[in-house]
């Protein structure tokens, strides 16, 4: 009988290692028993399979979280794996006294982690993205860290893991070897105490299985750990022995088997996939918690031997030693993955579109760049993205300056010749290498980061003045502009050969007695139109030519209007050209408060509430008034609120009384789909572009500030999508179809974006 082990996510207590549960696949019913079945079948290999198995199908229902815990993102649980691995895959290599070869190469039948790493990287491979996640009702934009959903393709994800690590990775002859040779030696020349060979490699490995459950674990063990971790491994040598005959097994290979499924336990259990905070009672972070959350929030990873040290001595609980390992993180090198990820949230890169589409060949014979349906190649795209985030590292971590060094600065951070020659009007001298000082942009019409490629790129010939100002207002001001109700801005303009892009996109958005005006002239066009001078390919232009339809140029210009009259903090102000925008925002110190926000969101992984608005508003101003970032930054981990532990809402004790729970759409009843067999894609397009979802789930589905749906979809059944299209969920309104005709088109449009 082969055993799974099933962890449930729903508010188990994480020291609480009944957590983890041995049930029988055929019934269901868990076994009290506490040895762990091995993996075999009659007439199989021995030990050819972990005796514990994943569930083969992910749930599609997410899971609560797990006692207002939040799971690892996708970044943290992969560096958390290859960080845990490392010291034992080095003493393994620094240990194997035969041939090195068997390491590197399937020529021997003990290399399986390396001739299972394809397999490994397959299984990682579907590990879902996080999705960019905002506060409720924000349309477009967020962050990564706000995500902490658990559907059950995580739950699959961590449990394939646990096995491919635990048999792969611990299961064959030079990692057991690793583990248990000092004691056997310790042995073999009469230097220990042990009676048997079995003995002394039962302490070598129960040592390891210590050290290796404190550090996935990421707490310091008490007792029932350190029980709960040895009766594990004693029961799996009891379930093997019972099943075992002495020529096909011996101790040595019992041991290892049993190591391998006291690992898959371990990797299994909650608290290695969750940020555990339990706190004192006054609420304040224990060392060990203030250590996992320093080295998740700088490194993505979990802490290091120094970090953990200090966690020990307890200088981490000094204000000297604490503010020591904040500054010996943040100079890290590690911690550019993190001011990376921030940035990159920030100033929202993954909205960026691909260029390509209708735009002039021009791009696409520059420098022998090739055009294809998919746009510019795949490169030059990351490089674009990359010069935004490669910005912010530059100036809070490689050389620290000030947030308005950053917005005004001019250096060239493109690593891409397309932009850098072409867009930036620079020599091949210039193409940044990613190490040394960047070179000045000399052309004098550039406005800082207002004027950056990603800030300007579309996928169209005009410029977008609308995607300009939307990112103007709701990135860099941290101003929600609400989605679109019944206008066509979501809808790419069509080419006039005798209109200007703002006259024509002032058509479409500007009409008198509409409801789009009421957003579009005093909020969003007029910042967009300030950096009409700059086109679609990021290049400055006084006159801007004019396309027939079929995108050739006519030969004809017309002169390009940048001026504009916006409201802005409650005042209507002119402007005219980006570096009058560029001061406008600069001078107001709404920048920096914006920025405060946001970095707040990304450090807390939480939405600020009334208690945190002042703290916020106080940091946003020591920006605005010559913080360094890079203080900045370590200002947020050295505050209060960074070492208490948040309780989660339903901890809360509270003296009002009780009036029910709050409406949510986890509580909306499952509505029954209908027959899906008369939907037509084609119709549920138009109406999917005319319902606005294009707007937040991209053209295809491919998401933006809304979830990728031919990611998620394949995980909600037909009952379910069919609730969430009719009732709405989260931020996502109800009733945006008319009628069940319309649903089931949609419906049929998504299921064959999944094909």
């Amino acid at each position: 009988m082969q055993l799974l082990i099933f962890f449930s996510t729903f508010g188990l207590g994480c020291r609480d290692k009944s957590a983890i549960v041995l049930a029988d696949p055929d019934t269901g019913d868990s076994i009290s028993e506490p040895g762990i079945e091995p993996g075999t079948e009659p007439g199989t290999e021995p030990g050819t399979e972990p005796s514990a198995e994943p569930g083969s199908e992910p749930g599609s229902e997410p899971a609560a979280q797990l006692g207002g815990f939040k799971r690892l993102t996708r970044e943290q649980y992969i560096h958390t794996v290859v960080d845990l691995l490392q010291p034992y895959w080095d003493n393994m290599i620094e240990s194997w006294d035969g041939d090195l070869g068997v390491l590197y190469n399937d020529s021997d039948e003990n290399s399986g982690a390396i001739q299972n790493f394809e397999y490994s990287y397959q299984v990682i491979s579907g590990y879902p993205e996080d999705v960019i996640t905002g506060a409720p009702g924000q349309a477009r934009g967020g962050f990564t860290r706000l995500d902490s959903v658990v559907y059950g393709i995580h739950i699959d994800i961590w449990t394939s893991w646990a096995m491919v690590i635990a048999k792969e990775y611990f299961a064959w002859d030079p990692a057991f070897y690793a583990i248990y040779h000092p004691c056997l030696d310790e042995y073999h020349a009469g230097q220990s105490s042990y009676s048997s060979e079995e003995e002394a490699i039962d302490s070598c490995v129960l040592t390891f299985l210590d050290d290796f459950s404190q550090r996935a674990w990421r707490h310091e063990l008490v007792q029932s750990d350190i029980d709960f971790v040895h009766e594990t491994y004693t029961g799996a040598k009891a379930a093997l022995s019972a099943e075992a005959s002495e020529e096909v097994w011996s101790e040595n290979y019992i041991g290892k088997l049993a190591l391998r499924d006291t690992v898959g336990v371990i990797l299994a259990s909650p608290e290695f996939m969750y940020h555990i905070e339990k706190g004192n009672e006054e609420s304040t972070l224990t060392p060990y918690e203030l250590a996992n959350r320093l080295s998740y929030h700088f490194w993505n990873t979990m802490p290091d031997a120094e970090l953990y040290t200090a966690a020990e001595d307890g200088s981490l609980d000094t204000e000297e030693g604490y503010r020591a390992q904040v500054e010996r993180l943040f100079h890290d090198e590690r911690s550019i993955s993190g001011i990376e990820e921030f940035f990159a949230d920030y100033l929202r890169v993954e909205e960026i579109p691909t260029i390509g589409g209708n735009l002039p060949e021009m791009w696409f014979t520059f420098y022998d760049v090739q055009y294809d349906e998919y746009g510019l190649p795949a490169y030059h795209m990351e490089e674009i993205r990359h010069e935004l985030s490669a910005l912010g590292v530059w100036f809070s971590h490689s050389y620290p300056s000030t947030y308005a060094d950053l917005f005004t600065s001019n250096l060239n951070f493109s690593q891409s010749d397309l932009v850098t020659r072409f867009s930036y009007g620079m020599s091949a001298a210039d193409i940044w290498d990613g190490v040394s000082t960047p070179v000045e942009i000399s052309d004098p019409e550039r406005a800082g980061l207002l004027t950056r490629m990603g800030m300007l790129a579309t996928s169209t010939v005009q410029a977008r003045p609308v995607q300009k100002g939307l990112l103007i207002r709701e990135a860099l001001l941290c101003e929600p502009i609400p989605p679109p109700i019944s206008c066509d801005v979501v809808v790419v303009p069509e080419v006039d050969p005798s209109m200007s892009t703002r006259e024509v996109v002032e058509g479409i958005t500007e009409v008198e007695e509409t409801a789009c005006i009421f957003c579009h002239q005093p909020l969003i066009n007029p910042f967009g139109h300030a950096t009409g001078h700059f086109n679609a390919m990021g290049q400055y232009m006084e006159q801007e030519p004019l396309y027939d339809p079929d995108i050739q140029d006519i030969g004809a210009y017309v002169d390009i209007d940048a001026s504009a009259t916006a409201d802005f903090n409650n005042t209507e102000v002119s402007i005219d050209g980006a570096h009058e925008l560029q001061q406008l925002l600069l001078s107001s110190g709404s920048l920096e408060q914006c920025f405060a926000q946001s970095y707040f969101r990304h450090t807390f992984q939480r939405i600020e509430d009334s208690t945190d608005e002042t703290w916020i508003a106080s940091m946003g101003e020591q920006l605005h008034q010559g913080m360094t970032l890079d203080e900045f930054m370590m200002g947020f981990a050295m505050n209060e609120r960074f070492r208490t532990r948040e309780i989660p809402s339903d901890e809360e004790e509270t003296n009002e009384p009780d009036s029910g729970p709050e409406p949510s759409n986890e509580e909306t009843p499952l509505e029954t789909a209908p027959d899906l067999s008369n939907g037509d894609p084609e119709r549920g397009l138009v109406l999917y572009n005319g319902a606005s979802c294009v707007y937040c789930h991209g053209a295809n589905g491919e998401g933006g500030s809304g979830p990728n749906i031919p990611v998620m979809s394949p995980l909600l059944s037909d009952d379910e999508l069919y609730t969430i299209l009719l009732h709405g969920k989260g931020v996502m309104p109800g009733n945006l179809l008319s009628g069940t005709e319309a649903i089931v088109d949609v419906m049929v449009l998504i299921r064959s974006w999944e094909n």
